[in-house]
């Protein structure tokens, strides 16, 4: 296991060295996942390497248009959405819309059992964490895709779950926001998800990204039975003016 964390530290290190060449490539309209899958793999599972993706993008649009802004500009993340989960995801989900206050909401979408299930189970295979070919590589799943809009502005959500090699038994969890809401107004959002037994709120940063805390699989998972306790429920809410 030490030699498979070697080769994960030293490949991420040369997607580090290649990040200027992604990054450009990125401005120029390359499908950033169909030409670097391993770097892809590599930003969903390292914050690191992600921020740092994000900070480069947000630089050179902004000297490409000659301004300085205080805040980073968000870049869209359409490419994260063409990865390798199908259209189900985003049609499966149930969403429902509170309207609290002007500009105040909360929007809560249901994932089902069933779609969970066939998505990161499906007949036939083994549990992913029972499975010794899992231990070799990252697993990346789209739990949850929804197009939103809210207060006359389009948002899409997406909620990404990833195996690794160095922890098979956690589900790392995260969430992107892309569309027209500003990064200031982005920062001001919050999001929680309930899973069988898994309960965990976190913070959206200005990017559209918040990262849970890792979801143990006993926690999601009915032992007995191997399949999961319960559907998804994910909410994303506003926190303040």
């Amino acid at each position: 296991m030490s030699n498979t964390n070697s080769n994960l530290d030293e490949n991420l290190n040369d997607w580090f060295d290649m990040l200027s060449i992604i990054v450009n490539d990125a401005l120029d309209g390359v499908d950033i996942v169909g030409r670097y899958p391993g770097f892809y793999r590599q930003m969903l599972a390292h914050p690191d390497l992600h921020q740092a993706f994000v900070d480069a993008l947000s630089v050179l649009e902004m000297d490409a248009a000659g301004q300085l802004s205080p805040f980073p500009v968000a870049p869209e993340f359409g490419f994260l959405q063409s990865a390798a989960a199908p259209d189900s995801a985003r049609d499966a989900a149930s969403s429902t819309i509170t309207l609290t206050a002007p500009h105040r909401w909360r929007i809560r979408w249901q994932q089902s059992l069933t779609h969970l299930q066939e998505l990161l189970f499906p007949p036939g295979a083994q549990l992913a964490y029972r499975d010794a070919t899992t231990y070799l590589e990252e697993s990346s799943y789209q739990l949850l895709r929804s197009d939103v809009q809210i207060d006359d502005q389009s948002l899409e959500v997406l909620l990404e779950a990833t195996l690794t090699p160095d922890a098979p038994d956690f589900l790392q969890l995260q969430l992107w926001i892309a569309g027209e809401m500003d990064p200031q107004r982005r920062s001001k959002l919050q999001t929680s998800l309930e899973w069988g037994d898994y309960r965990a709120t976190a913070p959206v940063d200005g990017y559209g990204h918040a990262r849970f805390p890792p979801a143990h699989l006993d926690a999601l998972l009915d032992v007995e039975t191997q399949t999961f306790k319960s559907a998804l429920d994910l909410y994303l809410e506003t926190t303040g003016e």
